[in-house]
């Protein structure tokens, strides 16, 4: 993530098989455009689609606005074509859809040239839980969108008139705003310090700003999502991390925060390695392939590097029994947290 932060208030989607609407987007009043060459676009007009979005990119006429292409994702026909085509555009980004691991983001940023920004779909419940992992896989990750359309069909959740599901993820992102933002005021090091300040940013700057977006088009408006209710699951959980950041030091904080990290990666390895636990027709078994597997595995290993580090800089003895019990109770924590956003959806 760069210093420098575009205004991002309204940003619009306009389909890429659409000439004419392509032609009106000049004239809108928005700070950023997503061409879109995935859900609004036909499989029998996307080849097309493709042709005229770069055409008319190039040229030119949509002045200020950041002009981005959502590509279709990886695994479909269309994947590798859209993304040399939009690499070879004047694009400000390419939006990557269903994105869910580090290596997904690692390989579309490998094509794209210098100064050509990558923005990253988060649209399912891992990519959710993992959004930090997704943002600080490459620095040319700028922007983390909400999908929550495509979120709410995986949790077979229900529009309801307050649209508390959505809440719930906004309240997620909230606790790690301020996590992170409690993390550098305790950090003692620039290194320590850049690494929380670039997912605050991440959150703060740009990802919630997209979340109050995508609710507002639903009837959500900023002033609902700051006056709703706070449950008492989530009172406890954020109200815990926070307090062992304030009571004790870094060390203690990302103690608080492993859970989420360490945790589903354990019980993801032990799954797959468990010869009773199929996974086809299972219908948790994309959730045991994502956390068992190589990418995730790799993301709770430097999590766990990260936590020695500070544990051999700032443990000292007998110190190891206070934090288990942090470790215990935010994981007890974090579980009734989840469980009150899946009761609530349903």
């Amino acid at each position: 993530m760069t210093d420098a932060i575009r205004p991002r208030r309204s940003v619009l989607y306009m389909p890429g098989s659409n000439a004419r609407a392509l032609e009106k987007a000049k004239a809108l009043p928005a700070d950023a455009l997503i061409l879109d060459l995935e859900d609004a676009v036909a499989p029998n007009a996307k080849v097309a689609a493709r042709e005229q979005v770069v055409g008319v990119l190039r040229a030119g006429g949509y002045g200020p606005r950041e002009v981005v292409i959502r590509i279709n994702g990886a695994g479909t026909p269309w994947h590798a074509d859209d993304l040399a085509a939009a690499a070879h555009s004047p694009a400000a980004a390419v939006l990557l859809p269903k994105v869910e691991g580090a290596g997904q983001v690692r390989a579309a940023a490998a094509a794209l040239p210098e100064g050509m920004d990558l923005w990253c779909m988060i649209e399912t419940p891992l990519a959710i839980l993992h959004a930090e992992e997704i943002a600080a896989a490459s620095a040319k990750t700028k922007c983390l969108v909400m999908g929550t359309s495509d979120l709410a069909t995986d949790l077979g959740a229900l529009h309801t008139p307050r649209r508390e599901p959505f809440a719930t993820a906004l309240s997620l992102c909230l606790l790690a705003a301020r996590a992170y933002g409690l993390a550098a005021y305790k950090a003692e090091s620039l290194a320590e310090i850049r690494a929380a300040s670039r997912g605050l940013r991440a959150i703060v700057d740009v990802e919630i700003g997209l979340h109050e977006n995508y609710c507002a088009a639903w009837g959500l408006d900023t002033t609902a999502l700051e006056t709703a209710r706070e449950d008492s699951a989530t009172l406890a959980y954020t109200r815990y991390v926070l307090e062992r950041g304030m009571a004790g030091d870094l060390l203690d904080l990302y103690v608080a925060l492993a859970p989420c990290i360490v945790g589903y990666a354990e019980i993801g390895a032990a799954l797959c390695a468990d010869r009773a636990a199929a996974t086809e027709g299972n219908a948790y078994g994309e959730w045991i392939e994502m956390y068992g597997g190589a990418d995730y595995q790799d993301v709770a290993r430097r999590a766990v590097d990260q936590l020695d580090r500070l544990e051999r800089a700032r443990a000292g003895p007998g110190r190891f029994d206070a934090l288990a019990r942090t470790f215990r109770q935010a994981t007890r924590l974090e579980a009734a947290f989840w469980d009150m956003g899946l009761t609530r959806a349903f």
